[in-house]
């Protein structure tokens, strides 16, 4: 008999199976698939082994749907009734079409990573897992002996009410981003709120409305919004500077853009928003220009949403 012709890639109107044994290598087992509907060369398809594994395949060139390719595989463990993982067959496996042996996603990976196992084995006399542990110890003990050097210099300056190093020590911590850490000490959170509270108390006495806002910006990069003299700065400015009801100095202190303290609030209010887009309805005009060439032009707007931005530098009474 003559043996089947080669898959050349085109569609047919009736799939032929088409089977070409190659001897799998060593150790491996081979199974033959049918090409699913819809997977075209070179598409991932999913193969389920005797043993219960899932091998990742590609299509090979030439195969279309309804014909057969072969998969060979690695099983996991040769005991009986034993069934590798998914991830494990996937590593493993191997698939064939033709003349065609190519390794399936995967194998490559593993060939790295036990390749670098070996390195760190060979440099280091441990696994990655132990070498990992030891350097988490060695980060964890190191980051412990910082804190309490840190800890006992703020202790210092604050028994020997040292302001010039107390404010020292905070830029460092500020400049290393220490002060945003829910785990900062205690000791620090204290020396932060003394400053902060320091420079706003002599602020709200000098009611100059610059030691104010710098007061305010200073306990916020402080992370001291929350003492009580935070409020009364914030309000003690809103006085001086005849600001209206409605700008919230908290937060125009704590959302400031640069130099600039201010804020931006949605507006929700069915009555302003019916007063803005009554604005847009009463001045809207219609303009036909040049670049409409001849289409329809709008005949009104409508709101979309309206924003409110309070910026307490720019307010003039």
């Amino acid at each position: 008999t003559d043996a089947p012709a080669a898959s050349t890639g085109e569609p047919a109107s009736t799939a032929e199976p088409v089977a070409v044994p190659v001897e799998p290598m060593p150790g491996q087992q081979s199974i033959e698939v049918t090409c699913p509907d819809g997977a075209a060369p070179g598409v991932l398809v999913t193969v389920n082994a005797p043993d219960g594994s899932q091998v990742r395949a590609k299509v090979p060139e030439g195969i279309a749907p309804g014909q057969r390719f072969q998969v060979h595989y690695t099983p996991a463990s040769d005991s009986p009734g034993a069934k590798p993982t998914g991830s494990q067959a996937n590593t493993n496996g191997r698939f064939t079409n033709h003349l065609n042996n190519i390794p399936v996603v995967g194998g490559f990976a593993s060939m790295l990573a036990t390749k670098a196992a070996e390195a760190t084995l060979a440099k280091t006399g441990k696994s990655p897992e132990q070498w990992i542990e030891h350097i988490e110890k060695s980060v964890n003990g190191s980051t412990a002996e910082w804190r309490s050097r840190i800890t006992n210099q703020f202790d210092q300056a604050l028994s020997s009410s040292d302001d010039s190093r107390i404010n020292q020590l905070l830029d460092s911590a500020m400049a290393g981003s220490f002060l945003r850490s829910e785990h900062a000490p205690t000791v620090v959170r204290t020396a932060a709120s003394k400053v902060a509270t320091r420079q706003l108390k002599a602020a709200i006495a000098a009611e100059d409305p610059k030691l104010l806002k710098g007061a305010l910006v200073s306990a916020k990069r402080l992370h001291c919004t929350e003492v009580p003299e935070f409020e009364a700065a914030a309000q003690k400015y809103k006085e001086i500077k005849k600001l209206p009801p409605g700008f919230d100095m908290k937060k125009m202190a704590l959302h400031r853009k640069g130099d600039k303290m201010m804020a931006k609030n949605d507006v929700s209010e069915a009555a302003t928003l019916a007063r803005f887009q009554r604005l847009l309805d009463l001045t809207h005009r219609k303009v036909y220009t040049r670049d409409r060439q001849g289409q329809a032009v709008p005949e009104r707007l409508e709101l979309v949403s309206v924003t409110a931005v309070t910026n307490a530098d720019l307010w003039a009474d």
